[in-house]
């Protein structure tokens, strides 16, 4: 009596998307317990944390953060946004999704002596993912606070010349600025305006790669003027 034959057909290979994605969630995990446990112990409850424990504590969280931050951003360069995108972009309105990152974002410049404003000047609904919108402006948003130690930080929302139709989105600043001979690799992951061990801004460098992504994701495009010592000024143009 022969056997069986037994299914020998190979296992299906996760996606690349499904592979990141089970990465991402083994990482988050453990990295919100840390976070979320430093905190509470920093409520000193009991009231037996002394200062030097609630100064490590603090640097626990804040390094669990910055560590999140870094897995979520590799996750958004692993995963091309064009395939999250909506295959259908709804209309909807820039200004309130603009309106909600600088809002976010004008607390944190606040406690570092930045001002961050939005202008409208025009308030037509355009069709956009506002998934995909919001990401993209967090990122030129932060990344303008985060480069510029005092000053402003505008953003604008530019009209056609023709119609009261909205026509890019402006993000500028009055930072550090970026040299010129260093605007052709700002856009490659890992890339830092500051190469030396001992600079000022931390960060993997990932910000404006992400954010190029997202904008070609909407059929936008993305460009940068910047130079040392005269801020920096970030053009999303709209598609038509």
């Amino acid at each position: 009596m022969r056997p069986e034959s037994l299914d020998t057909a190979p296992a299906a290979v996760p996606s690349r998307h499904a592979i990141v994605e089970r990465l991402s969630h083994e990482l988050r995990t453990p990295l919100n317990s840390v976070i979320g446990f430093s905190r509470v112990l920093q409520g000193n409850r009991t009231g037996n944390q002394r200062p030097a424990d609630l100064a490590m504590l603090e640097a626990i969280r804040a390094n669990g953060e910055r560590l999140l931050a870094l897995v979520e951003d590799l996750v958004a360069l692993s995963v091309s946004p064009t395939a999250c995108a909506l295959p259908v972009q709804p209309l909807v309105n820039l200004a309130n999704i603009a309106e909600d990152v600088v809002e976010k974002w004008a607390d944190v410049g606040a406690s570092k002596g930045v001002v961050v404003s939005l202008e409208v000047q025009a308030a037509e609904p355009v069709r956009v993912d506002p998934m995909n919108l919001s990401r993209l402006l967090d990122k030129l948003i932060g990344n303008a606070v985060k480069f510029t130690p005092s000053g402003t930080v505008k953003v604008t929302i530019e009209r056609r010349p023709d119609r009261n139709v909205p026509e890019r989105i402006v993000v500028e600043d009055s930072g550090i600025g970026i040299p010129r001979d260093r605007l052709n690799s700002i856009f490659e992951p890992f890339a830092q305006v500051d190469e030396t061990k001992s600079r000022d801004y931390e960060g993997a460098g990932l910000g404006l790669p992400i954010a190029r992504a997202l904008a070609q994701s909407m059929d936008c495009t993305l460009s940068v003027d910047s130079e040392p010592g005269s801020g920096t000024r970030v053009v999303v143009e709209l598609p038509e």
